[in-house]
């Protein structure tokens, strides 16, 4: 158990306060019988004093308990927050592709903070309630059992009514929460979306949407909010019908000679002390609940194991140049979808650039993605140095392959950060040796605070281009033994996709890569082409050997070339 010093505390607090709370009624109590009715002046003050002391410690002990309550559901907080985060990165790309981010996002940050604060402090609250109940129940059965059965004759029947309404508010908490995942998901799909939206002039539709999700989140905590407004005046006035009880009993008793005018005081006392927790019962149990479900939802995210978990002991690292084997290669999203890949084999020797080029749709991007072990291939296997892709640890196989992906992704941070992600400690001149390569120092020297100059979110300040090249540059810095770029000079121009070239050869040195594009231009000077059709290799070899086969390559070289390169 973690932080058990800290909940060993809060125990400790929770007791003492418990007990220093049930004996100051009992101080009272024979302050009255032995001091006033006796006219013993030095026995009521000495039991006044004792009292008072008694409260005194209940206030000091109660204050050490919430501090230590608060602060443990700090420590849960932030274990539960770092768990999750941890076993999110452990999820595999089929994973993502099959929950809302949405969703995933208010688990992390709603559902966590309603497990550590909502769900911790409410079950030791809860705890605080039923140990002055056992508590109490023990001093008043032994100082008067008649009296104190009469009194608590309706604590049956609220336990019951607690458990039964406890029922309910998880169902129906567990709607809310689902409700809000989709409400996060609509606002996080929009913000990602805004210039579409306002492109497409469709604000008005989409605040619709929003609203409307909106109103099924209310119309869900409504229908907790009702349930909860019946049970909770059902328990204060079955709380209430125990205080009547005891006024009226215990003078009863009192006038019949079977109890003490200080028992019915001090019954008095310990009814008012629990009218407070019986009262916030609900509450404590409609948080409880909400936090138990929150827990749940948390949880199912951290005990989730991937099909297949990347826990395999990490090899001895591969040498730089590396041979690169697809064998036989089948792939398909989902079971019953169409296939991606049709048994596509090729071999890129250690040293080699391999390009593959294919319309839209053909599996390109997909072919890359198996390699990196984003997924899985149905059939077949692929081979890293004459090992099979599986048996690599997954860290250490994503260091040997620097990738460059389609959608140039950069992080809220400096310019020297993104470029340096994979590397963090790589110092500035490797840092501007990387974008140099790229073609973007220049630029970046133009920036007001240089390669310190912070980009807005997903880079947002710069070009298409310009986070391209700071993307390539970022896969430079790594200088793993394969470079893997998916269409990653789509936004630049010929020019300068032609220096980009130039640089990346001269690193290239040993190294194995492979080239995806739609353009000739990128993958012209691979040492073998690809050409990707509806998942299959139709056609390979090099520029020259394609352009003279007449197929498909030829056709789109004879399509983006102008009409004098062609006619040469």
């Amino acid at each position: 158990m973690r932080h058990r010093s800290v909940w060993a505390f809060a125990g400790l607090g929770l007791i003492l306060t418990i007990v220093a709370e049930g004996l100051a009624p009992r101080a009272i109590a024979r302050a009255i019988d032995d001091g006033i009715a006796a006219g013993d002046t030095a026995t009521l003050a000495g039991f006044a004093v004792l009292a008072a002391g008694l409260w005194l410690m209940r206030g000091l002990f109660g204050a050490a308990f919430g501090f230590c309550n608060h602060y443990g559901a700090q420590l849960v907080g932030r274990d539960l927050r770092n768990l999750y985060f941890a076993a999110l990165n452990r999820m595999s790309f089929t994973y993502f592709d099959r929950n809302n981010s949405g969703d995933l996002i208010t688990r992390g940050i709603s559902d966590v903070q309603s497990a550590s604060h909502g769900g911790t402090m409410s079950f030791l609250l809860l705890t605080e309630a039923v140990g002055k109940y056992a508590f109490f129940a023990t001093l008043m059965l032994t100082t008067n059992f008649k009296l104190a059965l009469a009194t608590m004759a309706m604590v049956p029947i609220m336990v019951f009514w607690t458990l039964y309404f406890g029922r309910i508010f998880r169902t129906q908490w567990r709607a809310v929460m689902r409700q809000r995942s989709v409400l996060t998901d609509v606002l996080t799909e929009v913000l990602n979306g805004i210039r579409v939206v306002k492109a497409f002039a469709q604000e008005d539709r989409e605040t619709q949407r929003f609203e409307d999700e909106v109103h099924e989140m209310v119309r869900a905590i409504l229908r907790a909010i009702r349930s909860f407004s019946i049970f909770l005046p059902a328990l204060f006035f079955m709380s209430s019908i125990g205080t009547v009880v005891l006024i009226w009993y215990g003078f009863s008793l009192v006038s019949a000679g079977e109890a003490l005018i200080g028992d019915v005081v001090s019954f008095n006392i310990y009814m008012g002390a629990l009218i407070q927790p019986t009262r916030m019962m609900g509450a404590f149990v409609q948080r409880l609940i909400n936090g138990i479900v929150a827990t749940d939802r948390v949880f199912e995210i951290i005990d989730y194991s991937p099909p297949e978990p990347d826990e395999l002991p990490p090899p001895e690292r591969v040498p730089h140049g590396l041979e690169v084997v697809f064998d036989d290669v089948w792939f398909r999203y989902s079971s019953g979808a169409d296939w991606i890949l049709r048994g596509v084999s090729f071999v890129a020797p250690v040293g080699s650039t391999v390009g593959i080029i294919g319309p839209t749709g053909s599996g390109k991007t997909s072919l890359l993605n198996l390699l990196l072990r984003h997924y899985r291939p149905d059939r077949g296997r692929i081979l890293i140095g004459g090992r099979p892709l599986d048996e690599f640890d997954a860290k250490e196989l994503r260091w040997q392959i620097s990738a460059v992906p389609q959608d140039p992704y950069l992080f809220t941070n400096t310019v020297s950060k993104n470029v340096s992600f994979a590397r963090p400690d790589s110092d500035i001149r490797r840092i501007e040796a990387a974008a140099d390569s790229a073609q973007v120092g220049r630029f970046i020297n133009t920036l007001p605070d240089r390669y310190e100059t912070v980009v807005g979110e997903r880079g947002v300040g710069l070009s298409g281009g310009q986070r391209q090249r700071v993307t390539i540059a970022r896969a430079l810095v790594m200088d793993a033994p394969i470079l893997v770029m998916d269409d990653s000079t789509s936004s630049v121009d010929t020019e300068t996709e032609r220096l980009i070239q130039l640089s990346i050869d001269r690193q290239l040195a040993g190294r194995t890569a492979l080239l995806v594009s739609q353009r000739v231009s990128s993958v012209s000077a691979a040492d073998q082409i690809l050409v990707l059709e509806n998942g299959q290799i139709t056609a390979r070899g090099t520029h020259r050997e394609l352009l003279e086969d007449g197929g498909l390559y030829a056709e789109i070289y004879r399509l983006q070339s102008p009409p004098a390169e062609v006619s040469t």
